[in-house]
């Protein structure tokens, strides 16, 4: 009797609503979690930072010290990668790039833009200060309040792959709202979106980003090395080769077992990557019997003259999309 009861509360619909209620409230505490682990994490790096750069202005130390603050961080803190000396350098590297008057001049058309947007940061929302000197630090903490959004891993990407700062303001706020992880922000990058935007006379004003986005987001902060050591959590880092590799090696055996024929010859592999390290793909592949290329890809913005014909136009893909989603309303009705 029992079990026909339980049976029936796990069919109804209203039990199945009850479930999906508390998957969205995991999802979301999860999101506030990362979400703020993260914005703590780099207000550090900002302040590490910040002081290094004060201190060598002030007190005329040379590039030597952060080394040494390196080293001492590293003994307060033995299990900690965080505090590498090219960590340090970075942290250093990020104040100093978001600091000066060129990047807040920059920001200031941004900044006005999102004082009017229906969606912005909660320190958007106060109050201007009227004086030049609170005018431009109130700039200031609204950048530090946008890098706050963005996690560790994208903040250095886009130092990394961007010099202009306007780029790479469209490419902080694009990550804050959207919850870009690391590879959707790099692939956006590869693909100029910033370039379309400005051609396209499109604006940064961002709509909220999608749950399912902002959860893989907050995943990937869940798994950064970075976060874990930041709460005093240590993992140790296990050599092993890189995922890819081994997910493509099994498949390549799969393959050869499966499909292959007397007279074919072994099936190769080639993974598409964003960027590829060299050494890292040597060592990767080097235990591999299978053979197995790695490659980078490239995005373009228009079609090869030599594919003009081959493949479906926009307006081709558009109408299959269109008839797909009313074919699952259809089903769903």
């Amino acid at each position: 009797m029992k079990n026909a009861i339980d049976s029936t509360v796990m069919t109804s619909p209203e039990y199945r609503r009850f479930i999906e209620d508390l998957k969205t409230r995991v999802i979301s505490a999860r999101i506030c979690a990362a979400r703020a682990m993260n914005r703590d994490l780099i207000l550090l790096y900002w302040d590490i930072g910040n002081g290094i750069v004060e201190k060598q202005n002030m007190l005329g130390w040379g590039d030597a010290v952060v080394e040494m603050v390196a080293a001492d961080l590293r003994r307060a803190f033995p299990v900690s990668q965080s505090f590498s000396p090219d960590n340090l350098w970075r942290m250093r590297q990020f104040y100093l790039a978001y600091s000066t008057p060129e990047f807040l001049g920059q920001a200031v058309p941004e900044i006005r833009m999102m004082t009017h947007a229906d969606v912005k940061p909660a320190i958007l929302g106060q109050a201007a200060p009227e004086t030049g000197l609170a005018m431009n630090f109130d700039r200031q903490t609204i950048i530090l309040d946008l890098l706050a959004a963005v996690p560790w891993g994208q903040n250095l990407l886009i130092l990394k792959k961007l010099t202009d700062p306007a780029a790479r303001l469209y490419y902080i706020c694009a990550t804050a709202q959207f919850g870009w992880s690391r590879n959707v922000l790099l692939n956006q990058i590869k693909a100029n979106a910033y370039e379309r935007a400005v051609t396209e006379k499109k604006t940064h004003n961002f709509p909220l980003a999608l749950p399912e986005y902002l959860a893989e987001q907050a995943d990937e902060a869940m798994k950064s090395t970075y976060n874990l050591e930041f709460l005093g959590i240590y993992r140790e880092v296990k050599a092993r080769e890189p995922e890819y590799a081994g997910k493509m090696d099994f498949y390549l055996n799969l393959l050869n077992e499966k499909e292959r024929g007397p007279d074919d010859n072994p099936s190769i592999g080639i993974i598409l990557c964003a960027e590829k390290d060299d050494v890292e793909v040597e060592y990767a592949l080097k235990s591999r019997q299978n053979p197995i290329g790695v490659a980078e890809y490239q995005l373009q913005s228009k079609l090869p003259a030599e594919m003009k014909g081959k493949l479906p136009t926009a307006g081709q893909f558009a109408y299959v999309v269109r008839t797909a989603l009313s074919e699952k309303e259809e089903k769903r009705s």
